[in-house]
Parts: structure tokens; C-alpha cells; sequence
């Protein structure tokens, strides 16, 4: 069909999949991102605030077996202590002492050997000491002793059976005991021993968990920044500083804490639940990309079958059935798009309105059927005539309308009287002869007063019956 590639008459199959296919990818991912925020919101972060709520009730379990497995040391400790000073033989061999039956360098002879035998089956113990009216009488260790300055004891109560507390030298943790000796109601001596804690307190922790011994003072520094998660009187749960905190109240003014940073504690959460959630989202990734391609496929069949459909009826619409030329509804758009491409550059095609001389005269002699023969002959020729980049479209009844670019009007006269000699050389064979159909020719071009392309027409129309009026088979220019 001699100018259709001017327009496109057809709806562009590959843009309307692509505006389907973005429609529907704006949709997936729209779908996906409220289902990663309802995951989020609703499953992720509700689990993992009750994820951490049982991983710090778990970290608060383990500080609480810490502190037990120190105190029950502690007790070890004390019970050792009782065990040196209740021994029957160590209270006959005083109270001989003090009846004047033995001199004092004799109990001491007599309880060093024993003392250290005792002393030597107590875990974790640096010295011990034994006094009896503030005579030392006897010692452990003996060799290499070297007294650890633990400040005084004179906190520790001489007139209760046993007295203990924790002290702190050096960041070292101890544990100073005084146990007395009784014997007939009385107080006929007292034992001082300091067990070394560090050991003991290193033994609870892991490389994640700490745990030491602080002053009143260093706790009181933790506290000042701290969020205070749980108080329970003795024991406190605290968070500072990205680390959690378990404090147990201790004897005198010392505390345990038990101490994990957030990111050991907290990395389970982080590390299942990232896998959690990335798998998820994973799988919604998947789940909706297999959504996508049967949608896609799905429809790219449903669209090509509907464009096919609509090509068709387009087509149908454009197309003159009797010529197979531009029907006059076609021809309509492409006046239009000559007339606003003439306003803006001004450079006008030549417009030609050509009708059939006689075809009246053909349908009455021969019949319509001879008379369609000759508008399909006609028409067929004047496409075959005509340049690619032209157009000829039919009009209606016998008129046809061309249009015909960047043509002078000199030229147009020698293109129109061209046209006459190829119509005229037709040959028509019916059965009552041969039929040898001519035509008439108006031409004319935009001008620029011109307010429609209705008035080109008009004025080549009048062109065209002028043309008939001097005799047919004629060209007339206005």
C-alpha cells in the first residue's frame, strides 16, 4: 500500500508489552517490599525482641551460676578455715600452754608441723597464720613467705567463731579469714588465712562472659551511665556501654559482676534471624519472579493474540476492499499530518484529486462488476505510478486523492499528464468490448491562509472538474 510507512497504522506490539511488563514488575516489587515490611514489623522484629529476652534471661541464669559456684568457694574456703581451727589436738596443746605445762617454743614445735599438714589440703590458700595470746606460733608457707599487704584485719570480728571478707589488692581478688579457736567457752586463740579468688573467678569466665570482683566506687561508675534493666535487692541487671551487666551485692561494699558484650550476646539473633529473614526473602524473591514470568508469558500470548485481532481490524478499517489502497479514513489522517507539518515548515505537497471520466456510462453499459474492474484497474496503476515516498488513497465512488512531496508545480503537470498516459494505455476486456478508462486531474497546494486541509481539497476538486469540463482525459492546476 503505496505511503503507509509514513504512519504507523498498526499499535507497536513491542511497546505494549514493554508498558505491560513494567506494570507488572512495578506490581511485584511493590508486593515484595510490603511483604519484607510486614515480615519485618510483624514476624522479625517481634521474635527477635522475644529472642533477646531469653538470651539475656540465659545470660542472667549463667551470671547466677557464676556467682553460686564463687560463693560455694568461698564457703570451701570458710569450712577449711573451721576445720584448722576446731582440731581437738591444736586446743589440748594451747590450753597445755596456758596451764604452763609446755613453754611456747614448744607449741609452736608441736603446731607447725600439724598447721601446715592442714593448711596444704585447702584450695587456692596464699598464707595462714595461727596466734594464741598475739603470739604467732604458727606459719604457711614457711619458706619463701612473703605477707601480702591486704590492708588491716581488723575488720574481721575476733569474738565470732569465724569472720571473713573480699578484698582487692591490684586488681587481685582475696578472701581474708579469721577463725577462732575455742576451748572451755573462751577464745584461747584465732587462725588468719587469705585464700587467693583471681584463680577461682578466672575459672568462671569464657571469652565471652567476664567476670571479677570491683569496689563500691568502680560499681558506682557502671551504674552512673547505666540503663537499669532489673533490680532484684542483692542483684542487679544493667546495660552500658554495649555491654550487659549482672551484679551481685557481695559481703562488705564489693561486688561480682558477670559481663557479656551486646554483639556475643545478641549474635545468635543476629546471625539466625539475618538467616531467617534473607531466606525469606529469598524465597518471596523466587516465588514472585515465577509469578512474574507466568504472568508475563501468559499475557505476551493473550496481548499478541489481542494486537493480531486488532491489527486485523486496523487494517481492515484502512484499507479501501474494492483497490486495497488507503481507505478515505486512512487518507483523512494523512491530510491532517500534511496540513500541521505545512504550518510549521511551510513546505506544501501537491494535492491531486483524479476521478474516472465515464465510469457512470461503464456501470450502465457493462454493468458494476465491469465498472469495479475499472477502479481496481485504475487504482492499480496509479499505485505502480507513483514514487514509495508518495501516497494515493480513494476517495470515494471513482475519486482517488494523491499526495505528493517536495514537487514543483512544473513538475506536478508533468507527473499528472504522466499519469493520464498510463490510465489512458488501460485495456479493459468485457463482454461487450474492450474498455479503455481515462481520467481528469485537478491539482493544488496549501496555501498559507488556509485553515484546513478541506480547503486544498476543495480547491483541487474544482481543479479536476475544470479539467473534465475541457474534455476529459485533462489536468487542471489552482
Amino acid at each position: 500500500m503505496a505511503g503507509n510507512s509514513k504512519i504507523n497504522r498498526t499499535p507497536d506490539l513491542d511497546i505494549s508489552r514493554q508498558v505491560f511488563a513494567k506494570r507488572v514488575v512495578l506490581i511485584l516489587i511493590t508486593f515484595v517490599l510490603l511483604s519484607v515490611v510486614i515480615i519485618v514489623l510483624f514476624i522479625y522484629r517481634p521474635l527477635k525482641v522475644e529472642l533477646e529476652k531469653s538470651l539475656v534471661n540465659s545470660f542472667q541464669e549463667l551470671a547466677n551460676i557464676r556467682y553460686i559456684s564463687l560463693e560455694n568457694n568461698i564457703n570451701k574456703g570458710l569450712e577449711g578455715a573451721r576445720s584448722m581451727s576446731s582440731r581437738s589436738v591444736i586446743r589440748d596443746s594451747i590450753l597445755d600452754y596456758m596451764d604452763k605445762e609446755i613453754t611456747l617454743e614448744e607449741l609452736k614445735v608441736s603446731n607447725q608441723k600439724k598447721y601446715e599438714d592442714g593448711a596444704k589440703v585447702l584450695d587456692n590458700l596464699i598464707l595462714a597464720e595461727r596466734y594464741v595470746e598475739d603470739n604467732l606460733i604458727a606459719s604457711y608457707p614457711v619458706d619463701n613467705y612473703e605477707k601480702i599487704d591486704c590492708g588491716s584485719w581488723v575488720n574481721l570480728d575476733k569474738n565470732s567463731q569465724i569472720s571473713y571478707e573480699i578484698c582487692l589488692e591490684e586488681r587481685n581478688e582475696y578472701l581474708k579469714v579469721l577463725s577462732t579457736i575455742y576451748a572451755e567457752d573462751k577464745i584461747i586463740g584465732y587462725d588468719m588465712l587469705l585464700f587467693n579468688l583471681k584463680e577461682q573467678i578466672h575459672n568462671l569466665c569464657t571469652d565471652e562472659i567476664k567476670s571479677e570482683i570491683i569496689s563500691q566506687e568502680e560499681m558506682a561508675n557502671i551504674i552512673k551511665d547505666a540503663k537499669i534493666l532489673k533490680s532484684n535487692g542483692s542483684n542487679i541487671l544493667l546495660y552500658n556501654g554495649g555491654d550487659f551487666y549482672k551484679a551481685f551485692h557481695m559481703k562488705d561494699t564489693n561486688s561480682l559482676i558477670v559481663r557479656q558484650g551486646k554483639e556475643h550476646l545478641l549474635e545468635p539473633i543476629y546471625r539466625t534471624g539475618s538467616h531467617v529473614l534473607f531466606i525469606t526473602i529469598g524465597v518471596l524473591i523466587v516465588y514472585t519472579l515465577g509469578i512474574y514470568f507466568f504472568i508475563i508469558r501468559y499475557a505476551k500470548n493473550e496481548l499478541d493474540n489481542s494486537c493480531i485481532d486488532l491489527n486485523v481490524a486496523i487494517n481492515k478499517a484502512n484499507t479501501d476492499p474494492l483497490t486495497n489502497l488507503c481507505s478515505r479514513r486512512c487518507g483523512e489522517e494523512f491530510l491532517i499530518l500534511e496540513f500541521e507539518a505545512f504550518k510549521r515548515n511551510r513546505d506544501s505537497p501537491a494535492i491531486f484529486v483524479i476521478d474516472i471520466d465515464g465510469l457512470k456510462k461503464i456501470n450502465d453499459e457493462h454493468g458494476h462488476l465491469v465498472g469495479d474492474l475499472a477502479i481496481q484497474a485504475v487504482s492499480k496503476k496509479l499505485e505502480d505510478s507513483i514514487r514509495h515516498e508518495d501516497i494515493i488513497f480513494r476517495w470515494g465512488g471513482d475519486e482517488f486523492i494523491g499526495i505528493f512531496h517536495r514537487i514543483s508545480e512544473e513538475n506536478s503537470l508533468k507527473l499528472a499528464q504522466k499519469l493520464l498516459a498510463e490510465i489512458s494505455s488501460l485495456e479493459i476486456t468485457a463482454d461487450k468490448g474492450i474498455i479503455r478508462p481515462t481520467i481528469s486531474i485537478g491539482i493544488s497546494y496549501f496555501f498559507d491562509e488556509d485553515y484546513a486541509y478541506i480547503e486544498v481539497i476543495n480547491r483541487a476538486d474544482n481543479a479536476m472538474y475544470q479539467s473534465k469540463l475541457k474534455g476529459k482525459n485533462k489536468v487542471n492546476m489552482m
